[in-house]
């Protein structure tokens, strides 16, 4: 979403890397999907186990618990 906003602005525009291509709504959609798909099956699912799996193997996880559900959803995780 910060992306779509900052496109549509023209001053940013100077650093595009492909300043004559305009994303059509049907193309920033597509790249919303695989986005939030890869958030959702990749990410997310790794980030929870970690600490399930890290634990049993002697790695203290207790200082840093694992993310609450709703810190997950509001909250965007960067790789």
């Amino acid at each position: 979403v910060p992306w779509i906003i900052i496109d549509a602005i023209p001053y940013f525009r100077e650093w595009k890397l492909q300043s004559t291509k305009v994303p059509t709504a049907a193309e920033q959609w597509e790249c919303t999907k695989q986005v939030l798909f890869s958030h959702f099956t990749i990410k997310l699912p790794t980030i929870w186990l970690f600490h399930a799996l890290a634990e049993p193997i002697g790695m203290s996880t207790y200082q840093v618990p694992p993310p609450t559900l709703l810190f997950s959803v509001t909250n965007r995780y960067e790789s």
